[in-house]
């Protein structure tokens, strides 16, 4: 987390919650790197990806 925004650390304990309640709307910048790095090696079908695809790339 060196690199994030320096209020990013204030509202990480947030996620668990809106994970829980919206799980279609939320990801962390964790599952957005391994996400990015998955789609660069392999094609991803679709060019714009919604957050719930990203999830799933993550996986």
């Amino acid at each position: 987390m060196k690199y994030t925004l320096k209020y990013y650390k204030y509202f990480s304990w947030f996620y668990p919650l809106l994970h829980f309640l919206f799980p279609s709307s939320s990801c962390t910048l964790k599952e957005i790197g391994i996400a990015m790095i998955h789609v660069a090696e392999n094609d991803y079908p679709e060019e714009i990806m919604e957050v719930r695809d990203i999830v799933t790339a993550a996986k």
